[in-house]
């Protein structure tokens, strides 16, 4: 065991922990005042952890006792992130911050004691063979880069210098902590070598953390140069030029924001990477925005959640390049309170918040986003429109990409999800679970996406929870936004012979079109049209199903000459473990079909459940297809020709 001068530690971090407990103290005093619910939220988890309860994946969205010391090992309730994520020990930031404004020394007592059993029993492997940091244990390569750049690091940066620790187990923490660092340096790099997986950036701010943090480490220039290295091939390998994260799901898109972001707070600024770094991460910025639905969640695609986690990355976007302009984007569809409340769980790196919070009001006043309207993601096939900026109006995020390349990803090629006057009407269903379970292959499967399929079944073999069979091409050919016209289209070829193109349009900016072209059917094939609908106040009448709520609506107008309709009980899950009702619609087609046929579905959003009288005729002429729509005392005439469509009315 190497032998550290305990007291020089302790003094090169004594200033930084006073500025940083100062700071944090005006913070969380200032939410005290002003947002008194906010604060009473944060001292009433501090109190339930401080007592053993946490929240984790596979309680049910329960708080569960973790033992006292907490179980490092069991895994009670047989979900391998339970494991994981009670390991990173992320309730220590508000432990922490607990005892900042309240010191009161139970809550950092719970702290040291868990750190001190945790350090007696959680040893870590002898080797650094990469099997052995794959398991189900606190020792996932995972996990050895979340405790230093979250847990561990809020401590360090908080306390270190104080009499909260003894020396005994203080000099446990500083060898733990560069064991953590030749780990991250040794077995990080073999398990990635490509640096294509978020996983990897976390591990190498991990590293990044120990070799900026802790000088006294004789290699901890060299960890702190590999690592910026490390994440310069990340940025290069998981941000697309348009600004996207290759994994196609924004979640772990804004996930790596915030990560690419810290990794320039943690180097010491933007100078220390290159203009490609900096560039790729501006960019990414603005993916976050677009998949920010106008009713105030990200869009749960693929292995996401409907929550407000693209207020993070517009916090790291205001802290990198001092610029608020992300945050009051945000602010144009939730409120200061929802902010606020994010934010007292990301204090980190904010210095006043006051004055954080002032500045977005009053930036937000007049503030205009100037985006476009439309975003083409080309490298991960993915599409986001909207009419405008405002709360009220219609969004679309379409996407058709495979191969995948994150198994994140669900089956769900040329899905979609729609919003409109500030609700989600036929929507992705988001995650629910990681666990291999029956739940997990439903809440991935193509049924319960907005899409087409052949035989029911999906576009490709689910295999387990994290992988699938081989996938065939799936790509957006095309997609373009007039006045009065928006389009895409795009197709697949996971059913080979069978082709399937789907034309998703937005005509007048109040109805949605889709075309459905299918080629090569043999007599004994079906198709079956899937839409998940965020409502379970469905009404139904002849070819048209239809919401009834109260303050938004949307009716789905189809074929009944060739389609059954079949109203299926589902749900739908903001968040891990937590489910609420949805209803699938399903159209079973009744017809044989030979050949190339082409599907519509017309859907219409209104605030009023109230219907429109609609008739739809479709017509062929050779490489042309006419769709001629007839909604209410207007004619519309959809073109659909070489991958392009214009609109006659």
């Amino acid at each position: 065991m190497r032998h550290y001068d305990l007291n020089q530690i302790r003094e090169s971090f004594k200033e930084i922990n006073k500025k940083n407990i100062a700071c944090r103290k005006r913070n969380l005093r200032y939410l005290q005042k002003e947002y008194p619910d906010i604060y009473a939220g944060l001292i009433d988890r501090a109190n339930k952890y401080r007592d053993g309860y946490i929240l984790l994946p596979g309680t049910g969205g329960d708080y569960i006792h973790i033992g006292d010391p907490p179980n490092w090992f069991d895994n009670i309730v047989n979900d391998n992130e339970y494991i994981w994520q009670l390991n990173r020990m992320k309730y220590w930031f508000t432990l922490i911050d607990a005892y900042i404004i309240l010191e009161d020394e139970t809550y950092i007592t719970k702290v040291i004691n868990d750190m001190d059993n945790w350090l007696k029993v959680c040893t870590p492997p002898e080797s650094y063979d990469t099997k052995l940091y794959n398991k189900v244990d606190p020792w996932r390569i995972l996990e050895v880069g979340i405790r230093m750049q979250e847990a561990w690091g809020y401590f360090v940066e908080m306390l270190i210098s104080t009499q909260v620790i003894t020396d005994k187990l203080l000099e446990k923490l500083i060898e733990s902590i560069h064991r953590h660092g030749e780990i991250l340096y040794r077995v990080s790099p073999k398990k990635h070598p490509g640096a294509a997986t978020n996983h990897y950036i976390m591990e190498m701010l991990g590293l990044l953390w120990v070799g900026n943090t802790f000088k006294q480490f004789e290699e901890a220039d060299e960890w702190k140069a590999f690592a910026i290295s490390e994440l310069e091939r990340c940025s290069k390998a998981q941000l697309t030029i348009d600004g996207a994260h290759v994994e196609g799901c924004p979640m772990y898109h804004n996930g790596a924001v915030k990560w690419f972001s810290t990794g320039v707070i943690f180097a010491g600024g933007t100078n220390h990477f290159s203009t490609d770094y900096v560039d790729r991460l501006r960019k990414s910025l603005c993916y976050s925005i677009y998949s920010f639905r106008p009713t105030g969640t990200t869009v749960p695609w693929g292995d996401s959640r409907a929550n407000t986690a693209a207020v993070l990355g517009a916090l790291y976007g205001y802290i990198v390049f001092n610029h608020v302009g992300y945050l009051s984007s945000i602010r144009k569809f939730i409120s200061i309170n929802q902010i606020a409340d994010l934010l007292v769980n990301n204090l980190r790196y904010i210095n006043d918040i006051e004055k954080l919070l002032m500045e977005i009001e009053e930036a937000s006043k007049d503030y205009t986003i100037q985006m476009d309207n439309l975003n083409w993601q080309r490298d991960i096939n993915q599409v986001m429109y909207r009419t405008g900026w405002d709360k009220s109006d219609l969004s679309i995020f379409f996407a058709c990409n495979a191969p995948i390349v994150s198994n994140h990803a669900h089956m769900d090629l040329m899905g979609f999800d729609l919003t409109c006057n500030k609700r989600p009407l036929v929507v992705d269903p988001g995650v629910f679970t990681y666990r291999d379970c029956n739940e997990r292959y439903t809440f991935k499967s193509s049924q319960w996406h907005n899409t087409l399929t052949i035989n029911n079944k999906d576009h490709f073999k689910y295999l387990t929870s994290f992988s699938y069979e081989k996938q065939k091409a799936g790509y957006v050919i095309n997609t373009d936004a007039h006045k009065k016209l928006w389009y895409v289209v795009a197709r697949h070829h996971n059913y080979e012979p069978i082709i399937h193109t789907r034309l998703m349009s937005l005509v007048d900016k109040k109805i949605i079109v889709i075309l459905d072209k299918v080629e090569h059917l043999n007599p004994e094939d079906t198709v079956q049209l899937h839409y998940h609908l965020d409502s379970t106040k469905i009404k139904v009448k002849k070819g048209v199903v239809y919401t009834d709520q109260s303050d938004s609506n949307i009716s789905i107008y189809y074929d009944e000459n060739n389609f059954k309709r079949e109203l299926i009980k589902g749900a739908i899950s903001d968040e891990i473990d937590c489910l609420r009702e949805s209803t699938l619609l399903q159209l079973n087609s009744t017809n044989p079909l030979v050949g190339e046929t082409i599907f519509h579905t017309i859907m219409i959003p209104k605030v009023s459940s109230e219907l429109s009288n609609v008739h739809v005729n479709i017509k062929q002429d050779n490489s042309r297809i006419m769709c001629i729509i007839e909604v209410d005392d207007s004619v519309y005439t959809l073109i659909w020709k070489d991958n392009k469509c214009s609109i006659d009315m």
